[in-house]
């Protein structure tokens, strides 16, 4: 794969988490790289797909913080902008 971010370009990360049994109190941190920033930075409570998590945008991360995570996959979503342009 090849090609070019360009500055203002938005990208969808996605976290796939996969579990085998219930789990409480789940934090997950997703660094970001260097050059993308957060396109929404209002931390909330949100709702998706049956998981209801904490979204903490913070200044090198965006955490997720779930109370309840049951068993089964899910996939956590948060859009970043790029503030630099990138050849890859």
């Amino acid at each position: 794969m090849s090609g070019e971010i360009e500055v203002g370009d938005r990208l969808t990360i996605r976290l796939k988490i996969e579990t085998d049994r219930n789990l409480k109190y789940v934090h997950w941190k997703d660094f970001r790289v260097s050059g993308l920033e957060p396109a929404n930075i209002l931390s909330k409570y949100q709702y998706q797909d049956g998981l209801r998590y904490y979204h903490l945008t913070k200044a090198r991360s965006t955490n997720f913080f779930i109370e309840d995570l049951y068993k089964g996959s899910y996939v956590l979503e948060s859009d970043l902008r790029a503030r630099h342009k990138v050849h890859y």
